[in-house]
């Protein structure tokens, strides 16, 4: 059976700079992959070459047998692949459920006239993706937060929005980028859970993290870049004792 997702030769170069070269990877339906390496290893290059946000000089991305290599992002997450950022990208005067509710519009199928007319269709479309906030903002863990301001929100809870946002585009495929950034231990660990949980749903993570604890600690399989190129890939315990990966990146055997 094919991957759900397939990476292939991937190649992209800013003028004089090549900040991937030829890398190939690929994620399991229901695994969680690990993306990790030093700052300009090309991690979150790659996030946005799979979920179009930048163009491919070369090679492909294959996703459910399909090729959405260069596909524009809202075209990319219809396909069911859907991202993160690493600066949280919340309405920060909207409430966590007007939040929660601007990540359904990718499942409004009524065209620009049924919706400028209010016909019936739109609001039947409105009406079923905003039927499944309270489902999100449960399995988030941000229910007893739905009317507050995102800006009055505890930094964790704010990377959780995050998340939930990206949830109701209702993904097969969820990027996260550095989701970990910023948080404490204690937040840390309450991510990982959220992770895991997100994947016992059926939901397939790709998550780019810098926090070492956490990629050994959800991880299935580890991707290393370095200078934009694949140099290592396997489960965490082949990682951690690596030598390309302790030379390039780790510095030493990470203990978890």
């Amino acid at each position: 059976m094919a991957a759900l997702l397939g990476v292939a030769n991937l190649t992209k170069r800013f003028r004089g700079l090549t900040a991937l070269e030829n890398v190939n990877f690929s994620v399991e339906q229901g695994e969680i992959v690990g993306l990790i390496g030093p700052n300009g290893a090309g991690k979150t290059t790659c996030l946005n070459i799979i979920t179009g946000y930048l163009k491919a000089t070369a090679g492909r991305v294959i996703f459910q047998d399909s090729d959405v290599t260069n596909l524009e992002p809202h075209k990319t997450a219809r396909h069911g692949i859907v991202r993160t950022f690493q600066q949280t990208s919340v309405f920060l005067n909207l409430s966590v459920e007007e939040n929660v509710k601007t990540g359904s519009y990718l499942q409004i199928r009524t065209g620009l006239a049924q919706a400028v007319l209010r016909r019936p269709a739109y609001w039947r479309d409105w009406a079923s993706a905003a039927g499944g906030v309270d489902e999100i903002l449960a399995r988030i863990g941000l229910q007893d937060h739905r009317h507050t301001l995102a800006t009055n929100l505890a930094y964790g809870n704010l990377r959780r929005l995050g998340i939930a946002v990206a949830l109701a585009a209702r993904p097969r495929l969820l990027l996260l980028d550095e989701p970990a950034a910023g948080m404490t231990p204690t937040e840390a660990g309450g991510l990982m859970a959220l992770i895991q949980k997100l994947r016992s749903d059926g939901i397939t993570v790709l998550v780019v993290e810098h926090n070492m604890k956490v990629i050994m600690g959800i991880c299935d399989r580890i991707v290393v870049l370095e200078h934009g190129r694949k140099i290592a890939e396997g489960d965490a315990h082949s990682i951690r004792h690596n030598p390309e990966v302790i030379s390039g990146y780790l510095g030493t055997r990470v203990k978890v």
